[in-house]
């Protein structure tokens, strides 16, 4: 992978003044790729920051220019940088995960330049090297600038390379995600594909016509289907070329965006009852939607550009519309556990006649969409999880693989239930 350097900026420093972040872009661009059920800082695939005044950090410190990239044995790391002058009091760094936690906790260190590393040159000369990793395992690595003077380093230019012994210019943590990604997108689209077999089956026998609802449910899982596949593709062509395309990464995730967006939507006309117990929605019910669909997706809009061009931090725009659907989850728990409330009413109530057996079908139906939705809110809470806790840094293909394949079988779920038909054991919807 290729980083075309040309700066670095200077972001606002962490508990400890001496070590300066990493740009937004490159803690932010390939977590993405996790899907958000991954909290950890992935690298990014390809690197290119634009330099100008102020970029700097103003003291003395470690800048990351290459952070937490995993490496397998033999694999190199390839630096060409130099400054406009001559810069005594600037070095580069390459680090270990290891080295690199004992340097955030190390008390000295800055002001005599001993920081521990695995390699270390002096930006008082141009440096052209080839570092090749000496590990008997998969390992991370950091690329780091130290500077031991104010205002010292300003000006650098050039390139660091990291590649894997096969030639793939992605990280070991970044291994699998496109299999991963392949086999979800052929299984959404599946069952985009089922969902409308189970459709025209149930028209032929006249079971019940296909109305909005289904046709919500089916461009939302032809889109997750869509963004996955754009996933894979632009995954499989950083691994070949080590180079990340703003285009690609762009169109994937405003995509994305817009499924999330629908996946919400769906959830909260079905818990309300859309073309299930009753034909339409209140308009009031309907400026409710729109309420919560129109920011979600500004605000997702806001965060993909942040993120995109690291000119800010889309964390912030992440934190409202996470807010925001959190309210709407909440609103689709609340209508869930009224209208089984309302069934069980009628149920008590009712005669006994052959039109109950279809409140007993709702009632069921209802209790479980609402078990489906608390396991579709817990996903990422299990995932974070599992992340954290439950495999090691360089797995996290297993964690994704796990994410979509709960997520599949909510979905899947859903289709099931509102498609129309008494052999499928599911209730029959309103015209």
């Amino acid at each position: 992978v290729a980083f075309a350097v040309k700066g670095f900026p200077g972001m606002a420093p962490p508990s400890d003044p001496r070590m300066s972040r990493l740009p937004h872009r490159v803690h932010v661009r390939w977590a993405a790729y996790a899907l958000f059920f991954a909290p950890t800082v992935l690298p990014a695939g390809a690197m290119h920051v634009p330099v100008h005044d102020g970029m700097f950090p103003p003291g003395v410190g470690l800048t990351l220019l290459v952070n937490n990239f995993g490496l397998q044995p033999n694999a190199t790391i390839t630096i060409d940088l130099r400054t406009p002058a001559p810069a005594s009091g600037a070095h580069i760094l390459i680090l270990t995960d290891a080295q690199l936690a004992q340097v955030r906790v190390s008390s000295r260190g800055f002001k005599d330049g001993h920081v521990p590393c695995a390699w270390r040159a002096s930006l008082v000369r141009h440096i052209q090297m080839e570092y090749r990793v000496a590990s008997a395992r998969d390992e991370r690595y950091h690329v780091g600038l130290l500077t031991l003077v104010p205002h010292v380093g300003q000006g650098l230019v050039g390139e660091v390379e990291l590649v894997n012994p096969d030639g793939n210019q992605l990280s070991v943590q970044q291994r699998g995600l496109d299999d991963v990604a392949y086999l979800f997108a052929l299984a959404f689209s599946s069952t985009a594909a089922g969902l409308t077999v189970m459709l025209l089956w149930a028209l032929h026998r006249g079971w019940g016509r296909p109305n909005h609802l289904h046709g919500l449910l089916f461009a939302m899982l032809l889109l997750k289907s869509f963004v996955l596949w754009l996933l894979r593709r632009d995954v499989r062509l950083i691994a070949i070329t080590g180079v990340e395309s703003l285009g690609r990464h762009v169109t994937w995730s405003l995509l994305r965006q817009v499924q999330q967006v629908l996946e919400l939507l769906l959830f909260y006309v079905i818990a309300l009852g859309w073309k299930i117990i009753r034909p339409e929605l209140r308009h009031s019910e309907w400026v409710v939607a729109l309420s919560v669909v129109v920011p979600s997706m500004l605000l997702g809009c806001m965060e993909v550009g942040c993120n995109s061009t690291g000119a800010c931090s889309g964390q912030t725009y992440h934190a409202a519309q996470f807010t925001l659907q959190s309210l709407c989850y909440l609103i689709v728990i609340v209508a869930t556990n009224f209208n089984i409330f309302v069934l069980q009413r009628e149920i008590a109530e009712a005669l006994a006649r052959p039109s109950t057996g279809t409140l007993y079908a709702k009632y069921r139906t209802f209790c479980f969409f609402r078990m489906s939705f608390l396991l579709y809110i817990l996903i990422p809470s299990f995932t974070e999880i599992l992340a954290l806790q439950g495999f090691a840094w360089n797995e996290l293909r297993v964690v994704m693989l796990l994410h979509e394949l709960m997520v599949w079988v909510v979905l899947t779920g859903v289709c099931w239930l509102v498609c129309p038909g008494v052999r499928l054991k599911v209730f029959g919807l309103t015209a």
